[in-house]
């Protein structure tokens, strides 16, 4: 009995052994693993969606334990700047969300890594909505990956618009018009609201872009190539001017305020990117479930592209660990989460159950139809003067305020417009 006793306890003795051998063994193998810190800057830190990038975070931290990820946040207003600040000093993070606009200026200037060589082996190559190569393939290569579903659509808030007797989305322009004179008529809401406040260059001229875009025009008919003066854009800002004129949607707003008005059902429509989406769930719910979505309801379709990417820089001393990072907020789960969470399409094809879409979001397999269909116009800038951006919308927004305040034919202020951007351009060494 002894004996057997004895060899129990050698046994175990062995076994604690055997196991703290291997335990040490494991803690050593992870000590000599260096520690890697990846950099993610973004403009949206303390959103309600950035809870959906801190849990992405973590697990990743946990399956790597020798990972830690450190965010910066940086404002909107002054995202651009930096980002053009560390191209020229040869600096960047590990990952960096980037505006679309962004896209065309910092592939030439070669911060951005192509992904190809990450996305061709890789199953999240076969779940990318089409917009990513319709957006962010350039010369060949893709640059960057979706944040978020970008183009703009026009949300609808269905309990203002069933109230005053409109029983769908309008899908017209004569029906958006109608839709809007009959919210006027009949609610106390706005049928329409934008960003026009005109303080603000860079809101003004995207709502008025979207017009443009919307009616099949642009500042430009090719890359820096002016185009101002088009027909499609006087017959947009004409419209733009009616809705105006008749009271169907306030001036002085800039971009928070639209939100306000929109998520608080002070207005019916708005014509915008999905985040507006996710505004409304995280603040109204109830008005969320009353939310539907259609492709702007203008004679072209057109859709602006805005909204964020992600890509990885050139400069980054952790490509492959960054991409793995990528994979993982990519994977079909957590793009399902994103959606649960955010409210709107993420970067993929996956969606929620159809059980939790009747539930939660009806409009979301239409949202993703127009995402996948109506692409036309990659970010807010002049195409071709991506570079002097800032400058062309100070110098043709006295035009723009000129069209939308006074009763001067909106064709004699474009042709203005075109005559005097003609010029600034030539100077810029541009020629027309």
């Amino acid at each position: 009995m002894a004996n057997r006793a004895s060899r129990v306890v050698a046994v175990m003795v062995l076994l604690v052994l055997i196991l703290s051998g291997t335990a040490f063994a494991r803690g050593e193998q992870e000590a000599r693993v260096p520690r890697v810190e990846l950099q993610y800057i973004a403009w949206d830190l303390g959103t309600p969606a950035w809870s959906w990038f801190e849990d992405r975070f973590a697990e990743f931290e946990e399956m790597n334990p020798h990972v830690s990820i450190r965010t910066s946040g940086i404002p909107a207003s002054d995202y651009r700047t930096v980002i053009m600040q560390q191209v020229l000093s040869g600096d960047a993070p590990d990952l960096v969300p980037i505006f679309s606009d962004q896209l065309l200026v910092l592939q030439p200037l070669g911060y951005l890594e192509p992904l190809d060589r990450f996305l061709e082996n890789s199953e999240l190559n076969d779940r990318l909505l089409p917009v990513v190569r319709h957006v962010a393939e350039i010369d060949g290569s893709v640059y960057a990956v979706l944040r978020a579903l970008p183009p703009w659509m026009l949300h609808a808030n269905m309990r203002i618009l069933n109230e005053a007797g409109i029983q769908e989305p309008p899908s017209t322009l004569e029906e958006f018009y109608a839709a809007a004179k009959a919210v006027k008529e009949n609610t106390d809401a706005w049928g329409y609201v934008g960003w026009l406040d005109s303080a603000n260059v860079h809101d003004y001229t995207r709502t008025v872009l979207a017009w443009f875009v919307g009616f099949g025009g642009h500042f430009t008919s090719e890359p820096g190539k002016l185009a101002v003066n088009q027909q499609a854009n006087v017959d947009a800002l004409t419209w733009l001017r009616r809705f105006k004129n008749e009271g169907l949607m306030p001036m002085g707003i800039a971009e928070g305020e639209s939100y306000d008005l929109f998520v608080e059902e002070k207005a019916a429509m708005m014509v915008v990117g999905t985040w507006l989406a996710g505004m409304v769930m995280d603040r109204n719910p109830s008005s969320y479930r009353e939310l539907k979505v259609v492709s702007v309801p203008m004679p072209a379709r057109g859709s602006l592209t805005g909204g964020g990417w992600l890509g990885i820089p050139a400069a980054s001393r952790n490509k492959d660990l960054a991409w793995q990072l990528i994979e993982h907020m990519y994977s079909s789960e957590n793009q399902v989460k994103w959606v649960q969470q955010s409210g709107r399409l993420g970067s993929t094809t996956d969606l929620p159950s159809d059980e939790w879409i009747a539930a939660n979001a009806p409009f979301l397999h239409e949202m993703k139809m127009i995402g996948e269909q109506y692409v036309d116009a990659l970010g807010y800038d002049p195409i071709g003067f991506e570079a002097h951006s800032a400058e062309f919308k100070r110098e043709i927004m006295p035009y723009l305020v000129e069209a939308m305040e006074t009763t001067r034919p909106v064709r004699a202020i474009l042709d203005e417009a075109q005559a005097h951007l003609v010029r600034w351009a030539e100077s810029k060494g541009i020629p027309q």
